[in-house]
């Protein structure tokens, strides 16, 4: 299968990637010429050298692929890291109602699966062994058996994307994420404080309880 590209820019953004049909630098990988070497993508590389292109290399699209998923998830890390508070905890809030509800997710999907295998299959089957049916009525009975199977091909991959997210203990998972959310309402909540010397608590409570109630005022003004 070919997979090496010629790259403009490799280390720079946006990077380019060469279409020999239109003989120009195009921004989808999807649309650049592959080959099936480097060797054999050398003469057209070559080519370029020659009319005067800089900053080209010949790679293999896997890496390219890579490269792109890395800067996305970069882009993505920077973005929610200097997010603001109500953005950041939002984002988490998503995550861990995920991982909460992962072990019930994890159950359903079972049991999709199990009502197609145990269930529908042996049904549709027994109908084929014992039924008197006509051909259309065995068509029929074709459909159903293939929509049957689609269905829990469907189920098995989710539980498949759902062992490799979880680890297969999606229990852990729903804990820690059970724990985080906690944590987000503790941090995201009007804070307090006892003071255990009593002449700092004498001279400075007063500091503490006035931004205390100017953050309450806040939230009450939010809601």
């Amino acid at each position: 299968m070919p997979n090496y590209v010629i790259v403009r820019n490799r280390d720079e953004k946006p990077m380019e990637y060469y279409r020999q049909k239109t003989k120009t630098f195009v921004g989808s990988l999807q649309s650049a010429s592959k080959w099936n070497s480097k060797k054999m993508a050398q003469p057209a590389y070559d080519k370029l050298i020659k009319n005067g292109e800089k900053n080209l290399e010949i790679v293999d699209s896997d890496e390219i692929k890579i490269t792109i998923q890395t800067d996305k998830w970069k882009d993505y890390a920077k973005r929610i890291a200097h997010a603001d508070n109500k953005t950041f905890y939002q984002e988490v809030e998503k995550v861990t109602s995920f991982l909460i509800a992962s072990p019930l997710i994890v159950e359903e999907i079972r049991k999709e699966i199990s009502q197609e295998d145990s269930v529908v299959l042996q049904d549709i089957l027994h109908t084929v062994e014992l039924g008197d049916y006509n051909k259309d009525e065995g068509l029929e009975l074709l459909g159903d058996l293939r929509s049957s199977r689609q269905k829990r091909r469907n189920y098995k991959d989710k539980q498949e994307v759902m062992n490799m997210l979880l680890g297969g203990d999606e229990n852990t998972g729903s804990q820690h994420a059970m724990d985080a959310l906690d944590k987000i309402k503790e941090v995201t909540s009007p804070r307090s404080y006892q003071y255990r010397n009593p002449k700092l608590k004498q001279k400075y409570s007063k500091l503490l309880q006035s931004k205390q109630i100017k953050t309450i005022e806040k939230l009450i003004k939010r809601v």
